[in-house]
């Protein structure tokens, strides 16, 4: 019999991305896959190659989701990535204390130092 389809790998090179953002490249391995039957989202693109990989231009965190069509009406398959892109922070160089109201959850800060 036939064997369900499988997202091998999905990879972004680089993974985190400085202030601005950049070019990342998305790279895949499937298995069990049509030829021309891989989809990714948010607008990557459709009818790309089971093994291949693209580079997309990224501003902003995106969570990227390859999509692969079953061979023999097997049922889709999945698998997703996440790109980061640092945020800059507004530093107020009068107070010695600097708070963060956003908590620690962002993936990476950057601090600018103003000198006076």
């Amino acid at each position: 019999g036939s064997s369900p389809c499988v997202v091998n790998t999905f990879t972004a090179t680089p993974a985190s991305l400085p202030i601005g953002g950049g070019t990342v490249r998305l790279a895949w391995t499937t298995t069990n896959v049509k030829s021309t039957g891989v989809s990714i989202t948010p607008g990557v693109g459709s009818g790309l190659g089971r093994n291949s990989n693209i580079n997309v231009p990224v501003t902003t965190k995106t969570t990227f989701t390859l999509t692969g069509d079953g061979t023999n009406e097997h049922a889709d398959c999945t698998k997703t990535v996440t790109v980061t892109v640092a945020v800059p922070v507004p530093v107020y160089t009068q107070s010695a204390y600097v708070t963060y109201p956003w908590g620690t959850n962002i993936d990476a800060v950057y601090i600018r130092v103003l000198k006076r």
